[in-house]
């Protein structure tokens, strides 16, 4: 991934999570709500891809068990997060469900781990309302969720090969354009239409749409030539 592919993704996310504070704005115009579905698809899977690129410089093994350990970290947070929720309720079925810890999940088979994660994650969907007061939130959600497709794309199914690198560059550039042509074609001109009631949410959008080129490479100047 380059650095101007790194600054760009970094873009996609700050729209996204700004867009994602406003949710209950968006009904007023459809279709910059559905555009805005399926551009958290889009980035959705650009995550993956850009996690495939980094995750295999370290080779095949390596990979699986870094994607994995990823996935687990993030969803520690959860299970802390229902484990103090069971106990402040009472709730010995949520307590049971979710009494993990993170070197029993990492040593659970791969097969059991991913039905041990599903539980999981399914209870704190169903408990999402009450655990914001124990710090999970949508969000914490997604992103146990992009961590999960992540660690998919290794594991694949049997017999199916690795994804490679040289797969997950050419995905990576297709999911860019894609996301470029969402953002140019479809959320840029209508986000206007929620300037008159919402101002704040536009001027947060242009905030979030603006791409740090000071991050990226600069493009090399050509040598002066001598007066």
């Amino acid at each position: 991934m380059t650095k101007r592919q790194n600054v760009k993704i970094n873009m996609y996310r700050k729209v996204s999570d700004h867009i994602s504070l406003s949710e209950g704005i968006l009904d007023s115009i459809p279709a910059f709500k559905n555009a805005w579905v399926s551009f958290k698809e889009i980035l959705a899977l650009i995550l993956v891809e850009a996690g495939v690129q980094l995750l295999n410089r370290k080779g095949a093994a390596a990979t699986k068990e870094e994607a994995r350990e990823l996935y687990t970290q993030e969803l520690i947070i959860i299970v802390g997060a229902l484990i103090a929720y069971g106990e402040a309720t009472n709730n010995e079925e949520i307590k049971s469900a979710a009494n993990f810890t993170i070197s029993a999940l990492r040593a659970l088979s791969n097969n059991k781990f991913i039905a041990t994660a599903n539980n999981i994650t399914a209870l704190a969907q169903n408990n999402l309302d009450a655990l914001k007061d124990y710090g999970i939130i949508k969000k914490n959600m997604d992103d146990l969720q992009q961590l999960r497709n992540q660690y998919d794309a290794f594991v694949g199914k049997p017999g199916e090969a690795k994804i490679t690198k040289g797969t997950a560059t050419k995905n990576l550039n297709t999911q860019i354009k894609k996301a470029d042509t969402v953002l140019e074609n479809s959320l840029d001109k209508l986000v206007r239409g929620y300037k008159k009631q919402n101002p704040d949410f536009v001027t947060g959008y242009k905030i979030a749409r603006v791409i740090d080129d000071a991050a990226a490479p600069a493009k090399p100047k050509p040598p002066k030539k001598d007066a």
